[in-house]
């Protein structure tokens, strides 16, 4: 009970309850929506058809945070170049509840609601499967973290276009680099998903070269 009259004492595990079942209503509400080629063809390599599944689920879980919670447009500071760099760190989360200093566990260093909530609903969306394919939900989720482009230059993740551009100089300590656009636009873009020298012609999307 709180001290303070004015406030209303609530318990922790109620409130998760709660988040974690509108969060996982509004998940169900989305798995049939149709994602883009690349994404689809991203997310296959879960695995089987039941790991494509939670990978789904994962992937719609990202697309549902955005939504919802503001801090969870905050950039990811994750190195998630593509699917084998998602594969890698979804391989080392922890399957049992994470805890917030371990370093393995990457649902705890993406911007939203944390690492709990995000355990619980992949719990949510495995359902009777294996404790495993908690991986692939994780897996899923980075994706939809990460920015990816198809064949054609759009971003898989929000189908944005992303905007072919020339890297004139690299700041090599602070990862960024000076580029110019087609029309002779200049701005000061990200670099540290790509490997890029001056002359080199990158893909950027949100103010990061993605490939």
């Amino acid at each position: 009970m709180t001290s303070d009259p004015a406030l209303m004492s609530v318990r922790t595990d109620v409130v998760l309850e709660v988040l974690v079942g509108s969060l996982a209503e509004a998940v169900q509400q989305r798995l049939g929506t149709p994602l883009p080629a690349a994404a689809e063809a991203a997310l296959a390599r879960a695995g089987d058809e039941e790991a494509v599944r939670a990978a789904r689920a994962g992937w719609h879980a990202r697309m549902v945070e955005l939504d919802r919670f503001e801090r969870a447009r905050e950039p990811v500071d994750e190195q998630l170049g593509g699917p084998d760099a998602c594969l890698a760190l979804a391989g080392r989360e922890p399957l049992e509840r994470p805890q917030p200093g371990d370093p393995d566990a990457v649902t705890w260093r993406v911007p939203g609601p944390g690492g709990h909530v995000r355990h619980y609903l992949a719990a949510h969306a495995v359902g009777d499967g294996s404790v495993e394919l908690k991986r692939a939900w994780v897996f899923g989720f980075l994706l939809a973290c990460a920015p990816l482009c198809d064949d054609e230059g759009h971003c898989i993740t929000c189908a944005d276009e992303a905007v072919p551009m020339k890297v004139l100089a690299v700041d090599e300590a602070r990862g960024l680099g000076l580029c110019e656009d087609a029309a002779g636009e200049r701005c000061t873009v990200e670099l540290s998903l790509v490997d890029a020298a001056p002359g080199d012609e990158v893909l950027v999307h949100a103010g990061t070269a993605i490939a």
